[in-house]
Order: structure tokens, then sequence, then C-alpha cells
């Protein structure tokens, strides 16, 4: 991870940084990911799927299964934006090789990929309360797909 732009910093930019910290240690830890988010986490753009799952189960599973395909893949983040006094923009870039586990449905075949996306968290007492999130799937489909 490389550092990022940012105006001031503040708690919520903190945990932002320690947050893509955790997602792109290596071995992958769901207990340090899950511990930077409040247990009452809410996704406002949960994806479809995870039935059964809290938001919260449902973000440590995603980021450990992107872990566990692109093992040297990390976040870059570009920007590190303080929202008012408890939010955090984070425009971030991954990048890694498609070497571990099948992903999305898609077998590793040793794709390179690079796509961009944007995370808007809310800190509360806890952890991070809250995700607003896009990531640019379509690209990261077409990358995968183009080697696989």
């Amino acid at each position: 991870m490389t550092s990022p732009t940012t105006t001031a910093p503040t708690p919520a930019a903190a945990a932002g940084r320690a947050f893509y910290a955790a997602v792109d240690a290596r071995p992958f830890d769901p207990e340090a990911l899950r511990g930077l988010l409040a247990e009452d986490f809410r996704d406002l753009d949960r994806p479809a799927g995870f039935d059964g799952l809290t938001d919260r189960d449902t973000i440590v599973t995603l980021l450990a299964g992107l872990a566990a395909a692109f093992p040297d893949g990390r976040h870059r983040l570009e920007r590190v934006e303080p929202v008012g006094g408890d939010e955090v923009l984070l425009c971030w870039r991954f990048t890694g090789t498609h070497t571990g586990a099948p992903f999305l449905g898609v077998p590793a075949a040793g794709a390179a990929v690079d796509f961009p996306g944007i995370d808007l968290f809310r800190l509360g007492g806890d952890g991070f309360t809250e995700q607003r999130h896009v990531e640019a799937l379509l690209t990261l489909m077409g990358q995968l797909r183009a080697t696989g």
C-alpha cells in the first residue's frame, strides 16, 4: 500500500488506512478485519447472494475470498478524504495476479488484474458502522476472462 493523498488526519481516515492494511495483510486475518467493523455494521450496497450472513460477515467473507484468489493482491490508496467528522472517502486501485482460489466463479489462470474502487465509510464508537462502495467489477471480470 502506498502513501495516499490526505487533506487532514482524522480518526475516520486513520481507520480507513487500518482497514486496507488488514485487507491486504498476508496471511489474511478475518478477525483483524472483523475487529474494525461495528457489530451492527451495515453495507448500504450489499451484494446479493449472501443470505443468512450479517453485513459484517458478508464483507469479511468477500475480502477473504479476494485474498485467497489473489495472494499478491494489494490496494493502493490513491485518496483518503475526511468527510465531516465521522466519515472517510477512500479511492483505491487493486492490483494482483489470480493464482489462488477461484474468484467470482472464475478459476485461477494467472490473470493480472488492475481495477479501481471507491468507499465511503462512517466511523462509530466501536468501528465502522456503515459503508457505501463502488468497484469496477466489469473491468475485473473482463481481465479475469481474458486469461481464463
